[in-house]
């Protein structure tokens, strides 16, 4: 798993483009004692699901 912040940094897009993918599930995410975690297979589906704009 990664930070959040890994995660954007990772993909390059910012916290509000964080925070709608999030919302349109369109990201998994997991909350652990008020941080936010993303697997590291998403970071991978992120580049390669078309579907995410």
């Amino acid at each position: 798993y990664m930070t959040a912040i890994e995660f954007m940094e990772a993909v390059r897009i910012r916290r509000t483009k964080f925070d709608q993918l999030v919302r349109a599930n369109r990201i998994r995410t997991i909350k652990k004692l008020r941080k936010i975690y993303v697997p590291v297979s998403e970071v991978d589906r992120y580049f390669k699901d078309s579907t995410i704009p």
